[in-house]
């Protein structure tokens, strides 16, 4: 039987789109990586893409990609409704006041935006933050019930762009937080301890930016359910088509060679945080996704 899923953090973009946008990107092989392929692959596996997240990639510099997969998903439902039907794709685009204005924000199943700091340090994060121009991205983005994606490697740095943002936008944490230091760092405590302070803070997988290793995932997802809470966890989350390296230099690629390699750490990590939780699984592969993004949820 087909079992329904939610991939909330993906990075799509076709032939097309790199054919016209790529000026040198900083990783090799970035081959195309359009929804179809996306979704066939999936679907091949009997894991339904009930809800897909297409996040901007920074390194794709345009941000197009995003919207070159809704328009993509449209012509899918049109020619074969029966097999893509149910898929519901939402789209992040770039944060960037000057970028995400009104018009763009109020296009078709764009949820948000993500703003992309990499191994940024908190101390090289000034002021901008809080200039006026970004003052009213929040007030657009509240004002269309959309999300900030924030993803950094150093949950210091995540903690200073939280302190920034209004308690009432809602904020997903990508990469559960935490890409460099272990779970008992005074900074990753502390941004939990912020997180908590709100109501629409939640944090997403999928868990392998944070270790390779399950194992050593589950102290960071014990943590933010004992500090956030179980609903603010997901995990239902590929990063597909993971370019880039490990903290070590591994590309991702070597050691998750494929969707299906993804996938079954996902599902390790799912099994793990449930037994050790005795909380459904479906809550964090799917249920709290559609739950977060409002949208009717559906389990076979």
């Amino acid at each position: 039987m087909t079992h329904y899923t939610a991939d909330v953090h993906i990075h799509l973009y076709n032939a097309s789109y790199l054919k016209k946008h790529d000026d040198g990107l900083p990783y090799l092989a970035t081959e195309p990586y359009p929804l179809q392929q996306y979704l066939d692959q999936m679907i091949d596996l009997d894991m339904y893409p009930y809800l897909v997240c297409n996040v901007n990639m920074d390194i794709l510099r345009n941000p197009n990609h995003v919207f070159d997969s809704l328009a993509e998903l449209k012509r899918l439902k049109k020619h074969d409704s029966r097999k893509y039907g149910d898929v519901h794709l939402l789209g992040f685009t770039k944060a960037d006041p000057q970028y995400a204005t009104a018009e763009i924000l109020a296009q078709d199943n764009i949820k948000g935006v993500r703003l992309v700091l990499h191994k940024t340090k908190p101390e090289a994060i000034d002021d901008q933050y809080q200039t006026e121009d970004w003052q009213h991205l929040y007030e657009r983005l509240l004002n269309h019930d959309q999300h900030f994606l924030i993803y950094a490697t150093n949950p210091a740095t995540i903690l200073k762009i939280l302190r920034y943002l209004p308690k009432q936008l809602k904020t997903g944490i990508d990469h559960l937080g935490n890409c460099e230091s272990n779970v008992d760092d005074p900074n990753y405590t502390a941004l939990l301890n912020e997180a908590k302070q709100r109501d629409y803070v939640y944090f997403k997988g999928p868990g392998y930016r944070t270790s390779i290793d399950p194992d050593q995932v589950l102290p960071y997802l014990q943590k933010i359910i004992d500090n956030v809470g179980y609903e603010k966890l997901l995990l239902g989350a590929s990063d597909a088509p993971h370019v880039g390296p490990d903290p070590h230099g591994v590309p991702y690629r070597s050691l998750l060679p494929d969707l299906n390699a993804i996938i079954n750490y996902r599902n390790d990590l799912l099994q793990k945080i449930s037994q050790q939780t005795k909380i459904d699984p479906a809550y964090f592969e799917l249920i709290n996704a559609c739950n977060t993004y409002q949208i009717p949820l559906k389990l076979l």
